[in-house]
């Protein structure tokens, strides 16, 4: 935590904005919601790809490089074990996207 204008304020290295403002907490408000949605719709239907590539961006905007690429790999075991398919050229993109970026 750290003073910034004469308040306490949470400094989060994962949001470039000002950690005090209203658009810095809606920012990593909408990205915290992100991951318990698509638990939930995984949860019901956990061959869905486009949950995994949410969870996988949303991952990544946090810095979180090791939930990104194990999420990658529970949607590739997921597909192989269920329906005997990989992940689609969409979701390999976006990981190797994300994975260099």
């Amino acid at each position: 935590m750290t003073f910034s204008s004469g308040r306490l304020t949470t400094a989060s290295p994962f949001c470039r904005r000002k950690p005090g403002t209203a658009k810095a907490r809606r920012w990593r408000s909408s990205r915290a919601n992100i991951s318990p949605l698509s638990q939930r719709i995984l949860a019901r239907d956990n061959c869905w790809e486009r949950a995994y590539r949410h969870l996988m961006q949303a991952y990544n905007a946090l810095g979180d490089r090791g939930q990104l690429a194990r999420t990658y790999q529970r949607c590739l075991q997921t597909l192989k074990d269920e329906l005997d398919v990989p992940p689609s050229q969409e979701t390999q993109d976006l990981y190797r996207k994300l994975v260099h970026s």
